[in-house]
């Protein structure tokens, strides 16, 4: 069975300030809606908007959200992101979820194919749950629970940690399932840039650079890369031709 995504959000307006060196108030927003955005629509095609939940205080969030299909629920209290997933788990569960995915909005890189890699992980868990790090090693971009699994969310800082923590305070079997594209979110000036300057380049150069990143078995890189060489090499031949 699919899972169900939970996608807790801060606020449009209100969220990425530590981008404000490199962005203005206007492009913050701007960028927290077209990542919010992005995570939605790569949640159409897993597990489907009718399995994927945002939860936020944020009106316009919640907008966005209900234009997509998903389900939106507002977050009962200001209380923080910990809260928020809380809440939204287990509003989900009584949704008749089993298990269940939580991601970080801000994950412009996010594929469903890595959504459904977490969840194929995951299911070969007998309970408890699957960490997904942050390209620092330190954070928590995404989790999966197992069915029935229950525990305190421990993100934000130094969360890897704390959610190895909680685990083993609960008794839960835990592993961590690494993924260069859900690693990598934009929460800093310097990764902003980064994904700024890989927009900028051609399709082809970004593909190399994520199988380079792991995103592709080493083997079935070295495949791709080949074939990439021989098209060319055949185009250049036919056209001195």
């Amino acid at each position: 069975m699919r899972p169900w995504l939970i996608i807790p959000v801060k606020s449009l307006a209100n969220g990425k300030s530590r981008l404000a060196p490199v962005l203005s108030a206007r492009g913050r927003r701007r960028l927290n809606e077209r990542l919010l955005r992005r995570v939605l629509a790569t949640a159409a095609r897993f597990p489907g908007v009718g399995r994927t939940a945002v939860v936020s205080r944020c009106q316009e969030t919640l907008t966005v959200a209900e234009r997509y299909g998903a389900t939106a629920l507002r977050e009962p209290r200001r209380r923080g992101l910990n809260a928020a997933a809380t809440s939204a788990l287990r509003r989900v569960r009584a949704r008749g979820a089993a298990a269940v995915i939580v991601a970080a909005c801000d994950l412009p890189r996010l594929r469903a194919r890595d959504l459904r890699a977490v969840a194929r992980a995951g299911a070969r868990l007998v309970g408890g749950l699957l960490l997904c790090p942050d390209t620092s090693g330190t954070g928590t971009n995404a989790l999966y629970l197992a069915a029935g699994t229950v525990m305190r969310f421990r993100f934000g800082r130094a969360s890897l940690r704390g959610h190895l923590r909680e685990a083993r305070r609960r008794g839960l079997p835990v592993r961590l399932h690494r993924s260069a594209r859900i690693a990598a979110d934009i929460d800093t000036p310097a990764q902003w840039r980064r994904w700024r300057r890989e927009r900028q380049r051609p399709a082809r150069a970004r593909v190399r650079e994520w199988s380079r990143a792991e995103s592709l078995p080493a083997e079935q890189a070295a495949t791709a890369a080949r074939a990439a060489v021989k098209k060319r090499r055949s185009g250049a031949e036919k056209a001195a031709g």
